[in-house]
C-alpha cells in the first residue's frame, strides 16, 4: 500500500469544475484558493474552455503512455471513485456526499427501485 497516491481534495474534478464555474460567472458551490491561483494564468482571457475527461486513465499509466502533452496536471477524484459518482460530480460542481450519486446502480427510495444510474433507466427492465 505504500506505492498508492493519496487523494488531493484541494486539486480534484469538484475544485476544478468550481474554478471553472466561477470563471465563466456562475456561483460556485465550493471555494478552492490553491486551484484557483493554479489555473489563472490558462484561464486568463478564456471564453472558451474544451475539457477531455479520459475514464479509468490513472494518472501513472498516463505518464507511462508519453503521450507527448507540453503541459499536464494531475487531478484527484472523488470518493467512491465510480463513472456515475465522478462524472455527476464533473457536472454539477458537488461532491458525492452533495449529489447523492454514488454509483452505478443505486437503490432510490423514493421510488422503491433500483435504477441504473448512467442511463437513468429501472435496472433489470430488459433492455440491452
Amino acid at each position: 500500500m505504500g506505492n498508492l497516491l493519496k487523494p488531493e481534495y484541494e486539486k480534484s474534478i469538484v475544485s476544478f469544475v468550481n474554478v471553472l464555474l466561477k470563471h465563466f460567472g456562475v456561483s460556485p458551490n465550493h471555494e478552492f484558493i490553491e486551484m484557483k491561483e493554479f489555473l489563472l494564468p490558462y484561464l486568463d482571457s478564456k471564453e472558451k474552455i474544451v475539457v477531455f475527461i479520459l475514464d479509468s486513465l490513472g494518472y501513472k499509466k498516463f505518464e507511462e503512455l508519453k503521450v507527448g502533452f507540453e503541459d499536464y496536471t494531475k487531478l484527484s477524484s472523488i470518493f467512491p471513485t465510480t463513472t456515475a459518482a465522478a462524472i455527476t460530480s464533473i457536472m454539477t460542481g458537488l461532491t458525492p456526499q452533495e449529489h447523492g450519486v454514488l454509483g452505478y446502480i443505486q437503490f432510490l427510495r423514493e421510488i422503491g427501485t433500483l435504477v441504473n444510474m448512467i442511463d437513468f433507466s429501472f435496472s433489470g427492465n430488459g433492455r440491452k
